[in-house]
């Protein structure tokens, strides 16, 4: 016999982040000074799923008959990165930013650049306008890519409708496993905004507004 209030812990994430970045003035432009910001990253990850004790004994009203009795696992992901901004005043009222960053995903054998470009123009002293594009890049998770067992984390399915063909899942069995194969997620980024700020009686009030599009390419589900 187990008491009500059992409790076990599931799973944890650990991140661990090194980074060292460096930013200062370039060149002073007859519109300004060019600042410049470089840098690496270093993050570790690591996903450890725990297995219910009770799940363990065979205890669990919702573990498939015969499924395999679930463990306790472990996965590594490692991410090596260098970056650089930069700000350029291309007018005296508007200011130009190049980014890019590159990313190497050690454990997967995967590497992306992305980059980033964004215009503000400061139409009057209280009011300014933004725009930028760019581009993002989203890997794996360690878990998500983790080996294929055909048998992993199934359960009874009491209520539910199958993803592929629409079709009802009461009383039948559905497991979740990882897919080593799976791609990254990419999407492309456009956002247009704008800010202002009162003056005289008004002086304090700000308003902000963005408009923001994502496209996305192979998104993680």
């Amino acid at each position: 016999m187990f008491a009500h209030d059992y409790n076990a812990l599931n799973s944890r994430d650990e991140l661990d982040i090194f980074e060292l970045g460096i930013q200062g003035e370039v060149i002073e432009l007859p519109a300004g000074v060019v600042q410049m910001a470089v840098g690496i990253q270093n993050r570790n990850v690591t996903e450890s799923d725990f297995a219910d004790k009770l799940d363990i004994l065979g205890h669990d009203y919702n573990t498939s008959v015969g499924a395999n009795l679930p463990t306790d696992t472990e996965f590594y992901s490692e991410v090596n990165a260098v970056y650089m901004e930069i700000e350029v005043p291309i007018l005296e009222t508007v200011d130009m930013q190049l980014a890019v960053r590159h990313e190497e995903f050690k454990d997967f054998g995967l590497d992306a650049t992305t980059p980033k470009v964004a215009l503000r123009w400061e139409v009057m002293p209280n009011l300014a306008l933004r725009a930028s594009w760019g581009e993002s890049f989203l890997a794996p998770t360690p878990t998500q890519a983790r080996p294929f067992l055909r048998s992993e984390n199934c359960l009874e399915s009491f209520s539910g409708t199958d993803d592929f063909t629409g079709l009802t899942m009461t009383g039948t069995t559905r497991c979740e496993s990882g897919n080593p194969n799976l791609a990254p997620e990419t999407s492309e980024i456009v956002n247009f905004g704008f800010t202002w700020q009162g003056a005289g009686a008004l002086d304090g009030l700000e308003l902000s507004a963005d408009y923001q599009e994502i496209e996305y390419t192979d998104r993680i589900r």
